[in-house]
């Protein structure tokens, strides 16, 4: 993954749980070599959207409880899954135990000569 992906996903990320996370929050961050794969998990604490729109974050429309069509095209997941397509990484949704969201993304390891 370009360095400059990797900033800017970490940005929306960081912008993302500073948004929405009840103050003082908890966020724990790892990242792990897997082979060739680099799992980035990205976990912060409450509060943690609804179970029916994990599969939908990301999505540039989504519907809201109302089964209104919003778009959601400047937040930051949106852009994070962008990135994330355009490195041919994937990225995940899904609730954790502090109570919020956790978002994992795995992405192709590359050498530092672009390998």
């Amino acid at each position: 993954m370009p360095s400059w992906a990797f900033k800017r996903i970490l940005h929306h990320l960081s912008s993302n749980s500073v948004q929405y996370t009840y103050h003082p929050g908890c966020l724990h961050v790892s990242l792990t070599q897997q082979q060739q794969q680099v799992l980035l998990l990205w976990q912060d604490s409450a509060p943690a959207p609804a179970a029916s729109e994990l599969a939908q974050l990301g999505n540039e429309e989504r519907q809201t409880p109302q089964h209104e069509t919003v778009m959601a095209a400047g937040t930051g997941l949106t852009q994070v899954t962008t990135l994330v397509n355009q490195v041919n990484g994937n990225i995940s949704f899904q609730h954790n135990g502090l109570g919020g969201l956790t978002v994992a993304i795995n992405f192709p390891l590359m050498s530092t000569y672009g390998g």
